[in-house]
């Protein structure tokens, strides 16, 4: 490889797990070999993009599975999985992984053959991991323990199911007796939210007194090497394991270990190292595993027991078995194969697998399938494309980036930085157009965070702030001719944040046009609050608001996620009022049932971009409240179609409210100007200003 040649790697550095000690052994061995390796860490969160430029070839080794990047011209994805099928919920990754990736690197056979068997078809890579022979080894200072008893069992690692503590726990207890001199050990780290499950197992069947001694101790330290030299056999019981890092470092420390058979660790146990449990296959919630024999293991640790500790040389031969295993080794194979698959990229246009010669408009978007807003608009916008350009084609998440030439390239945020690089590749002149529906990711998250922490939600790590997901961002609008928005709002937010000499275009949405939908008598009001991210549009006004009118005949839908409910601060106003209803979040089409139901729609978001759900309302001739930073406030004539309140003014939304409680059949004549304002936003309107703006830029204007 060449020196100008880089490999940005994308995960955990921090976190005390085995993703983040492997990532830090990969990037460490490739520097060595001459590599340069710039990283992007996946358990950070910054204020800023990284200072990183795009990669020759990107490695993913995270968790959650990040499948959304693949900006190398050689990207490789790193997979450990623990059961013998990947899970349905990861059909995307499968997905992405045929469509983005060149190569999957697995340390395990048994997850070669789950990722075979869950239709994974690129090239799979058997990369073993590797121990660091100079920690991990028979003369490790064992570490001083509480017990007495010199005949030591050991388990590391996290404690919980997956790993089968509850087996191990339960067997020992049934196996043996205080009167005996045998210990369990169990070192335990990380997993904190599991702390409740493992405490309930070391309490069910304990016999204070009269049952055998358990050492269980839980946290971080510096090195767990001189726990495998305190301790005669090492005992793991898994139900499910990718590759079983903690058992080869047993293994290296010259302690001999009981496994389950039929898992990962067969590939480096064997009859000279372990004893293996008897399993069986099993599935639990819809996942295949293997489920250790307890009586077996019971066998097992007896005969342990009675063949006592053992002595220097056995320790010596056991270590050897696994002295191949090096993160060096590690290192070496996993550089042949990147260096294997940039060289042939490197070939040129000829050795790309093009699409197409002719060069073609391209529509990427992630999908279209989801029934949500952003699917329905990418709908509109592939007819619009297929009418307008006889060479088209739309690509969504299991395509791939286009290979062959191109003559414009539109991509959604967020999706749009493979499908760029490689237009940028195969017709560097073709204009690239970035589509930038709603407020900018970084501001979305920001605001819907702020918003958390007034109704006191605790912070979870955002996936849109880590710094993957800005760094991403930044590249796309830097790669970007031009852009559009789906409203002034957006682009004002997209011209603040510096969107480039040209200012980004607007193209507004549709909505269904159909007659007026009969009504009931308007006695009483429904309301209706719909939002996937609740907090930045608002529910927080739209419970205030309500606590201070208290409506006698009035009720409110909130069709938002159960997050809502984390806050102690809108659960008091929820148990305040009956007569506010939370249902989950419904399907595109449902949601469209539901509009003929209410009677006005409430949106005082602090910062929403995406028009439609309000010109779906308005279609249905129902009027909404909006704040002035939602992009509808632009559609909503105040006082004619519906009330525009000042962002963040529960004041005003009090006012909007009081004005319809106090006239319940001013909805019916704001909902027909509302209706007569979204007959004008169609869909043929769109798709013609969609078309049209390609077209422009095709022709430089």
């Amino acid at each position: 490889m060449s020196a100008r040649s880089t490999i940005l790697l994308h995960g955990k550095i921090d976190t005390f797990c085995s993703f983040s000690l492997v990532n830090r052994r990969l990037i460490e061995g490739l520097r060595r070999l001459g590599h340069v390796v710039q990283v992007v860490p996946g358990d950070r969160l910054v204020e800023a993009p990284p200072r990183v430029g795009v990669p020759d070839v990107y490695i993913a080794h995270d968790y959650p599975h990040d499948w959304t990047d693949a900006p190398g011209r050689f990207n490789v994805f790193v997979l450990v999985h623990e059961y013998f099928r990947l899970f349905r919920e990861e059909r995307t990754l499968v997905d992405r992984l045929n469509a983005c990736f060149d190569l999957l690197v697995v340390p395990s056979r048994f997850t070669r053959r789950a990722a075979r068997r869950s239709g994974v078809k690129i090239p799979i890579l058997l990369c073993p991991w590797g121990v660091d022979h100079a920690e991990f080894c028979p003369t490790a200072p064992p570490v001083p323990l509480r017990t007495r008893k010199r005949f030591r069992f050991v388990y590391v690692g996290g404690a919980f199911e997956r790993k089968g503590t509850d087996v191990l726990v339960r067997a020992f207890r049934e196996e043996f007796t205080a009167s005996e001199d045998v210990a369990l050990i169990i070192k335990a780290f990380s997993y904190e939210w599991r702390r409740t499950w493992i405490d309930g197992v070391l309490r069910d069947g304990e016999r204070p007194g009269r049952g055998p001694e358990i050492e269980y101790l839980h946290g971080v330290t510096p090195s767990v090497a001189g726990y495998y030299t305190a301790a005669a056999v090492g005992v793991f019981p898994y139900r499910g394991e990718g590759f079983g890092l903690p058992i080869l470092e047993c293994l290296a420390s010259g302690t001999t270990v009981i496994v389950t058979r039929g898992g990962a660790a067969d590939d480096f146990c064997s009859r000279t190292n372990a004893r293996f449990i008897r399993a069986r296959r099993k599935t639990t919630e819809g996942r295949a595993h293997l489920e250790p024999d307890r009586r077996d293991l019971r066998r097992l640790m007896r005969a342990a027991f009675r063949r006592g500790a053992p002595d220097a040389a056995s320790r010596a031969r056991i270590s050897a078995s696994v002295a191949g295993l090096t993160w060096t080794r590690t290192a070496r194979r996993l550089s042949r194969a990147i260096e294997a698959g940039l060289a042939a990229t490197r070939r040129g246009p000829a050795g790309w697998p093009l699409n197409g010669r002719e060069p073609a408009v391209v529509w990427a978007h992630w999908t279209r399938d989801g029934g949500g807003a952003d699917g329905a608009i990418a709908a509109h916008v592939d007819r619009a494309f297929r009418r307008r350009f006889p060479r088209y084609h739309g690509l969504d998440h299991r395509s791939g980036p286009w290979r062959g030439p191109v003559r414009a390239v539109v991509a959604e945020a967020g999706h749009a930085l493979e499908h760029f690089l490689a237009a940028r590749r195969t017709s560097p002149d073709a204009p690239r157009l970035l589509v930038c529906g709603d407020v900018p990711l970084p501001v979305a998250v920001r605001l819907s965070d702020l918003e958390k922490v007034r109704c006191g939600v605790r912070l979870r790590p955002q996936l849109l702030l880590r710094p993957m997901r800005l760094w991403r961002y930044a590249q796309e609008r830097r790669l970007a001719h031009a852009t559009v928005a789906w409203s002034r709002v957006s682009r004002r937010w997209l011209r603040a944040l510096g969107s480039g000499d040209r200012p980004p275009h607007v193209v507004e949405p549709g909505a269904p046009g159909r007659a007026v939908p009969f009504r009931r008598p308007v006695r009483s009001l429904r309301f209706l609050f719909v939002s996937p991210d609740p907090f930045r549009d608002g529910v927080r006004l739209v419970l205030e608001a309500w606590d201070r009118l208290r409506p006698a005949r009035a009720e409110l839908l909130c069709v938002v996620p159960a997050e809502v409910t984390e806050s102690a601060r809108l659960i008091r106003y929820l148990v305040r009022h009956p007569a506010i209803r939370i249902l989950d979040p419904l399907p595109r089409r449902r949601l469209r049932q539901l509009y003929p139901s209410v009677d006005c729609l409430l949106l005082p978001s602090l910062g929403n971009g995406a028009p439609l759900p309000v010109l779906e309302a308005m279609g249905a001739g129902r009027p909404a409240i909006v704040s002035t930073s939602t992009a509808a406030a632009d559609l909503v004539s105040h006082g004619q179609s519906g009330y525009v309140v000042r962002t963040g003014s529960v004041t005003d939304l009090v006012e909007g409210l009081a004005r319809l409680l106090d006239r319940p059949r001013r909805c019916v004549e704001l909902g027909d100007a509302a209706f007569d304002t979204a007959r004008r936003y169609t869909w043929r309107r769109f798709e013609h200003a969609m078309g049209e703006l390609v077209t422009s830029l095709l022709n430089g204007r």
